[in-house]
This record gives C-alpha cells, sequence and structure tokens, in this order.
C-alpha cells in the first residue's frame, strides 16, 4: 500500500547552553537549538517521519523559515516514488530555482535539506518497522548506490566504484553485527572538554569520566573555515604524522572528496545533518573508504548522538568492515537534553535494536520526574547513562508544571525512543519539565 506525505510541521528548539559554557568552542558560543520537522502521512496508522537540523540560537529561526520553503518538495509525494527515484527527489531540495542562489549545497538552504531527507528516511524506516541502520544494512550495494547523487564527484568516486566498495565489505556483515550486539561500538566523550569551561572543571570532568570507565576523551579547538581545503592541508602537513579530525562544518559531498584529494584530512567527522541527509552521507562514507579515511561522525549537539550512531554502525556492516580508527562522539549532558539518552557503559555505545514506533498510541509510559528533565551544567559527567535512574539536575534549571508550546515530539527510528525536549516551540526558552503526555508513542 502506499504512503503519501501531507504536511510537514516545524518545530523552533532552544537550550539554554551558552551560559555555562556548554558545547562552547573556540568560535561557537551560542544556545544550541534545533530544527525539529515531522513529515505527517496518510498511513492508516498515522505514522509520521521526524528529522533535525542542529543549530546555534537564533539561526533557528532562519533553518525553520528554510524548511517552510522547501516543504513543497516534499508534501504529496508518494514514498514509494521517492525511493525509486532519489537521486531527482535529492536535487529538487539542493537545487530549487529561487533558493539555490542562497547556496548552493550550503547553509541554511542545505541545512533544512538535511532535515527534510533525514525525515524521509525515519519515516520509511518506520514503515518498515526497523531502526534506521538496520534498514540500511539490508539494502543491496545497487540500492545504496542509487540514493546518491555522484554529480561533483565522479572524478574521486564513480557509481561502478561504489558499488564494488559495498560489494567487497558486504561478507561478514552478519558476524559484525553480532559482535556489535554483543559489544556495542566504541565511543569516546566531548563532555570533559569544552573552551568555555575553566581548567579547574575540566580537570575534574576527566577524572569523574576516567572513573566511570571512559579511556578516550575530546577537546574541542579551532580550525580553518570548513571550505578552506588548502588551509587544512597546510595544517595536516605541519602536524604530521598527529592526523588531522575535521568535518563537522563541511557542508557538503565535494568539500570532503577535496579534503581526501588534498590529504588534509585524517579522520572524517561528517555531520549527519548539516550536509543533505543519509544520501549524502552515504556518499561521504564512500569517499571515506575509498581514500582509506576512517569516520568518526561529528555529534556533540542535541540528538546528533542519536543520529550517528546509526551511520557508523552502517558504516561498520557495510562499508568499510573495521573499527580501526573509529569511534562515536558522545555528549552526556547536552544530547539528554533532546532524546532519550542512547546507553553507554564504559565508553561502548549499545547498538540500537528497539524497533520503530509506528504511531501515537494510548496507555503511554509516564513522564520522566521534573529533575530528570534537566542537568546541571555544573554536573560531572559519568559516561554512562542508566534510564531507570537519572542524575539529578540543577534546581536552578528544574521547574514544575507544564510549558506552554512544547512540540508533541514522536519516536524516530533513529533513536528507538521518544524525543525529548527542554524547551518550547516559541523562540523564547522556557525552562520546566515537558507537560503530561510528551510520550508520544
Amino acid at each position: 500500500m502506499s504512503t503519501r506525505i501531507t504536511a510537514v510541521d516545524v518545530h523552533d528548539v532552544r537550550f539554554p547552553t551558552a551560559a555555562a559554557g556548554d558545547g562552547s568552542d573556540a568560535l561557537n558560543r551560542g544556545d544550541y537549538s534545533a530544527t525539529y520537522v515531522e513529515l505527517r502521512s496518510d498511513a492508516r496508522d498515522g505514522t509520521v517521519g521526524a528529522g533535525l537540523a542542529f543549530t546555534n540560537g537564533r539561526g533557528n529561526e532562519l533553518v525553520c523559515a528554510a524548511v517552510r520553503a522547501l516543504e513543497h518538495h516534499v508534501v504529496g509525494q508518494r514514498l514509494e516514488d521517492i525511493f525509486a527515484d532519489m537521486v531527482p527527489f535529492w536535487r529538487s531540495l539542493v537545487a530549487d530555482v529561487q533558493l539555490r542562489w542562497l547556496g548552493p549545497e550550503k547553509g541554511v538552504i542545505h541545512l533544512a535539506t538535511g532535515a527534510l531527507v533525514n525525515a524521509v528516511w525515519d519515516l520509511r524506516a518506520k514503515l518498515c518497522r526497523v531502526p534506521l541502520w538496520k534498514l540500511l544494512a539490508g539494502m543491496s550495494a545497487a540500492e545504496l548506490v542509487a540514493m546518491i547523487d555522484f554529480r561533483h564527484i565522479d572524478d574521486a568516486l564513480d557509481p561502478q566504484e561504489a558499488r564494488a566498495l559495498l560489494e567487497r565489505a558486504a561478507p561478514g556483515a552478519e558476524e559484525r553485527e553480532r559482535e556489535l550486539e554483543a559489544t556495542g561500538y566504541p565511543a569516546y566523550t566531548t563532555s570533559v572538554g569544552w573552551l568555555g569551561y575553566p581548567d579547574e572543571k575540566v580537570r575534574a570532568l576527566v577524572r569523574a569520566a576516567a572513573a566511570a570507565g571512559w579511556r578516550d576523551v575530546k577537546m574541542k579547538v579551532g580550525g580553518p573555515a570548513g571550505a578552506d581545503i588548502l588551509g587544512h592541508a597546510r595544517i595536516a602537513r605541519a602536524v604530521a604524522p598527529v592526523r588531522v579530525a575535521t568535518g563537522e562544518v563541511a557542508a557538503n559531498r565535494v568539500i570532503f572528496k577535496q579534503l581526501m584529494q588534498a590529504q588534509a584530512i585524517g579522520v572524517c567527522q561528517v555531520d549527519a545533518c548539516r550536509v543533505g541527509g543519509v544520501n549524502e552521507v552515504l556518499a561521504i562514507l564512500l569517499l571515506a573508504a575509498r581514500y582509506g579515511v576512517p569516520v568518526c561522525p561529528h555529534a556533540g549537539g542535541v540528538g546528533l548522538c542519536e543520529y550517528v550512531q546509526h551511520l557508523a554502525v552502517f558504516d561498520y556492516l557495510r562499508v568499510s568492515a573495521s573499527l580501526e580508527g573509529r569511534m562515536i562522539e558522545y555528549v552526556d549532558h547536552l544530547h539528554e537534553h533532546f532524546v532519550d539518552p542512547v546507553e553507554v557503559t564504559g565508553g561502548r555505545y549499545r547498538v540500537p535494536r528497539s524497533p520503530a514506533c509506528p504511531r501515537s498510541a494510548a496507555g503511554t509510559p509516564p513522564p520522566p520526574s521534573p529533575e530528570a528533565s534537566f542537568i546541571s551544567a555544573s554536573a560531572p559527567s559519568t559516561g554512562r547513562t542508566r534510564r531507570s535512574s537519572p542524575r539529578t539536575r540543577s534546581p536552578r534549571r528544574a521547574g514544575t508544571g507544564a510549558s506552554p508550546g512544547w512540540p508533541r515530539a514522536r519516536a524516530s527510528s533513529w533513536t528507538g525512543s521518544p524525543p525529548r525536549t527542554c524547551c518550547s516551540a516559541s523562540p523564547a526558552c522556557r525552562p520546566g519539565p515537558p507537560p503530561p503526555g510528551w510520550w508520544a508513542c
């Protein structure tokens, strides 16, 4: 039975991170934000696709407006038609004749494209009743290659080479899946090292993370602009044999292609929603495999930890077939603001196994206690999350009662768990726990 996308809902969600320096680096010190997109459909069970673009403070307004400017390319489309001929659909978003001048394929238009494209994939995964990584891992090499726009990158990777890479990595995928199920995926934490933190706080957080089992931590530093390929190459030559990890602000597959061609990147930190969604991430994962560059996706921002675990697991199962040099970034006290926490223990991600939630249902689980809605900016990261025993949040930030304007978030095939918002959909962030019934499934 066909499924048609009937409407796009856009939520402007903000988080009060700047005051305590959470999430800060050499250049970015704003409040973490998310443009949260829901695709409604005519599916009999009311299935809704969810996607997001991570942004920073007032910039979220622009991305929300860009989603609304692009939504006419999505509303009315049959999901089966989109996936039968994905590249023209993707190009309709990145090359809208009246909006392309604002990019092309970068900036707010591309962020909006990523949110919409990821929501389309989420909708398909939910209808298939599988998490996103499982949907991707179950596709054939030919199907995966058909999802990718090779325009501007076929001088480095053409469809035949991409298919050969996927077919070469296919043997052993089931065994690797069992391995991840048993041991998890390696992770490192960034919670210890925001540049806005005083040195003593960084030391205390590193000690706490080490005590909790973390062996790898990250301190964010600045670098050249995302499109300064020659600047990155100059740094890479200067610090060799130390590898340069970059890519979180690289706008598209072409930038990644050039970084790799120029030997300017030693670790690929692709961002799941700065580029144009799953389709473009697939191209970048294959480019990295072509050039032998390990992929450690950029996370950190609210919702990104949930995004990237699916892409990293797929990369291991179907593209790289190796964990050498690969880890997933985890940010304990930031990603909890947005979604039900992923489970990390002793520096290993639990592989998402929960099937996608197909619809809003009665008899939903009770919402968490008020102290579970926020985490203190001064609380040390433990390096792991426990669903049944949330850490106490700062009384200054915890609230009582419902906050008006909260979007009713739905479970995503990216997470297997309902998104947890901690801010209203209005421009002004309203601290406090979500209202009763925020669990939509």
